[in-house]
Parts: C-alpha cells; structure tokens; sequence
C-alpha cells in the first residue's frame, strides 16, 4: 500500500502507568520482565535511539501506512498494543490487546514490530526485559475524504470481490497442508494505471500473524514452522500477483496508480 499518511491523521500515544498497571505498581514483578508502569525501578529512564520514549512515537508516525481499504471504506479506531523490549533492545511479542479492526490491528502490530532497537534498561545494574503498552490510532480527516478519486474495481468472469478470485486460485503449499498448518499473510499491492497488478509484497507474513500454535504479533520460534510460514508468505504473494487486470483508479479524470492491502488467509480444513 502507498504510503498515505499526507493524507490521513494517525496519532500514536503513549500509555504509560495507567490502571491497568496499577496493581503491577504496588508490588515488584515475580520475572525479570518489568512492566513499564513500575520505570522508577530503572536506574535511568527508558530510551528509544538515545532520545525519550515520545521519539518512538515520531518513528511510528513516520512508518505507518494507513490501510487503504481502511480509508476506502473510512474504517478508523484505537489499536492497544503490548510488547516486549528485551534485554538487547529489541522489540518481541508483539500482540494486540484491544483490537480496532483487523486492517488496522495488522498495520499496527507490523509497524511495531520492524521497530529499531530501543536502549536496554538495568535494573540495579542488571539488564531486564520491560512490558511495554502502546495505543495506536487511526483517524481519517476531511481532506483524506476525497470524493474526486474513483477506485480501481477488480472484475474478471463473474468476480466483483479480489477475494473470492484468491481463495479459489491459491494453492496451499502442499508440505503446510501436510501439517495442517494454517496463518495470515498481509499483502499489500499496486494497481497501475493501466490496472496491471505490480509489486506485491509481504507487509505482516504469516511468521508474525500467527501459526498453528501463535497468535497475532507473535513470531514463531521453531524453525520448522518458520519455514512452513515463510511458504505461506511466498504463495500469498504469487496468487496477489497473478491477478488479472483491473479496471484502474480514476481522479479528475484519469487512471492513477493506486495502492492495496489484502489479508490472505490459509486455513486447512
């Protein structure tokens, strides 16, 4: 998908000690993941690249992409998100707690999860993990509201609906089949000028959405079923990429190119 945040109002907002860690507060946690309710714990402020914690809000600000079937359909609303910092800084277990709509939860949870690493916490001089809850919304403003921009259509023998045509033409990778390994894999598209579908690509693969065994935002840990979720990812993106012509965007007049997402979904009976 293009990136559209000219366009769209997203605001990021950091949820730091609220109720919902007030009862974390009046204890020490029994691990060493700390949530970040209890940061008077650190023996110095939590970090994100050198700079205070509002800086991951400009950085998430700067790398989301507003759906566009979001904003096609003015779909807007607050995503909460919680994840882990580790001891490396690096962000894991990335799951949403408060769902918006699973357009908006996928981009959220993908955004997150490619953050780069944060500055690693001590506690008493020892590295600790820290729990971390972050709202991300989704607002749409008038100027986004643009009525001159007709959207492209697909149409092909029959299909009015992308998704119905890529359930009955994709092919489950037979070993995932095997194993009855099912997963999600968040495709986002172009459709030129022409309607030709170009660059498809994995926004949120199927090793970060969920397996067999793992839900949304957390990434798989055996290989075996990485391998299998990265099979996933490949035929989403071959199907999405075989579509035939749409009938293109048209604003003031003219075809434009446009931008997609689309959820491909693998589930074995």
């Amino acid at each position: 998908m293009g990136r559209v945040t000219k366009y769209a109002v997203l605001l990021c907002a950091l949820l730091i000690g609220l109720a919902a860690n007030a009862q974390e507060q009046r204890k020490a946690p029994a691990y060493d993941t700390i949530p970040i309710g209890l940061q008077n714990m650190f023996d110095k402020p939590l970090t994100f690249r050198g700079e205070s914690i509002v800086n991951f809000t400009k950085w998430c600000f700067d790398h989301i992409e507003y759906p566009e079937e979001a904003l096609l359909h003015k779909i807007s609303g607050r995503v909460t998100l919680q994840f882990i910092i580790d001891t490396a800084g690096v962000v894991s277990d990335v799951k949403v707690v408060r769902s918006a709509h699973p357009l908006l939860d996928n981009e959220a949870v993908r955004v997150v999860s490619s953050s780069p690493a944060w500055d690693p916490v001590t506690v008493k001089g020892r590295k600790a993990n820290v729990r971390f809850t972050f709202p991300v919304v989704f607002g749409i403003s008038k100027k986004e509201d643009d009525t001159s921009i007709v959207h492209a259509k697909f149409s092909h023998k029959g299909h009015t609906d992308f998704m119905s045509w890529v359930a009955e033409n994709i092919e489950y990778p037979k070993e995932a089949a095997k194993r009855g390994f099912n997963g999600k894999v968040a495709v986002a598209f172009d459709v030129s000028a022409e309607g030709y579908v170009e660059n498809a690509r994995v926004l949120t693969g199927a090793a970060y959405m969920g397996g067999n065994t793992t839900g949304s935002g957390s990434k798989l840990k055996n290989a075996t079923e990485n391998a299998l979720a990265a099979t996933l990812d490949a035929e989403a993106v071959r199907v999405v990429s075989a579509s035939p012509r749409w009938i293109p965007a048209m604003k003031d007049g003219f075809p434009i190119k446009v931008s997609y997402n689309v959820l491909v979904v693998f589930q074995t009976e």
